[in-house]
């Protein structure tokens, strides 16, 4: 059973299509190899929720959303 998280209620707010014309307008996925501008913006905002404070934290709370990444629709960001 799927069941709407806070995260995810907070991104759903932003519009994907607006995020990704911005994105595309400003060109600024144009050498991403690994990181998209939407994987960061879960990352931080995600952070931003955790309240981390360092980057090792943020990446090991970004491992624990693994599973939920689908739904996120984000990668993995290292």
């Amino acid at each position: 059973m799927f069941s709407s998280t806070f995260l995810t209620q907070l991104l759903s707010a932003i519009p994907r299509s607006s995020f990704e014309r911005s994105v595309e307008a400003h060109q600024a996925d144009r050498y991403v190899k690994r990181c998209t501008s939407w994987q960061l913006l879960v990352t931080l905002v995600s952070g931003h929720l955790t309240q981390a404070l360092s980057l090792r934290s943020l990446a090991t709370f970004s491992e624990t959303l693994a599973p939920h990444r689908y739904h996120l629709r984000a990668g993995p960001i290292a």
